[in-house]
């Protein structure tokens, strides 16, 4: 996953300025959903065109699920999110719209 990361980083385009990464979301995530659901999420500061994150997701009994993932800039300068969600297969979020937070 880390190695998808990192191979689809790259700088933003000489004409355009990079969008900026969303430094609101590093530190440490958690939502309790109920008393048998719960979720953690960890996140690095953006460094490098990248930021790196850790998640995961317990309900009741089950054994928890593990995501890693993170954020990069693209070479066309839009920031994009890859994470393999409740375990499926990598898949990229891009970012929507940046607000200032």
């Amino acid at each position: 996953m880390v190695l998808a990361v990192l191979a689809a980083a790259g700088g933003a385009a000489a004409s355009e300025a990079p969008a900026p990464f969303p430094a609101w979301m590093a530190g440490a995530w958690e939502q309790t959903a109920s008393e048998n659901r719960w979720a953690d999420e960890y996140w690095t500061p953006p460094r490098g065109g990248m930021t790196i994150s850790a998640a995961r997701m317990g309900a009741a009994r089950r054994s928890p699920s593990l995501s890693i993932g993170g954020s990069c800039e693209k070479a066309d300068g839009t920031l994009s999110c890859f994470a393999p969600p409740l375990g499926r297969p990598t898949a990229e979020f891009p970012m929507g719209a940046a607000g200032g937070r």
